[in-house]
């Protein structure tokens, strides 16, 4: 989230955003050697230009977890989602 916040792709803080959804009861997941195991498996996409939607779609595929993203390109995945409103 800092690096998204660098480089002008979020407003909120990074170190703020994750104390938030650690409050609200989300998972907060680290990256693992089995997470970049499967970024390594899946197909290159040309849509996906941004690294790391890839690393968050093999996060979601290993954990099973449902994203909960605006992104239009993660919600066309075959991962369960969910659209904030």
């Amino acid at each position: 989230m800092s690096i998204k916040r660098r480089i002008g792709k979020l407003e909120e803080i990074g170190s703020s955003m994750h104390g938030a959804a650690k409050e609200s009861g989300f998972n907060i997941l680290a990256i693992e050697a089995v997470h970049l195991a499967k970024l390594e498996e899946l197909p290159l996409d040309p849509d996906f230009k941004d690294p790391f939607d890839l690393l968050i779609l093999a996060q979601a595929i290993v954990e099973k977890a449902t994203l909960i993203t605006g992104d239009r390109k993660l919600l066309k995945t075959s991962v369960q989602s969910i659209r904030p409103r």
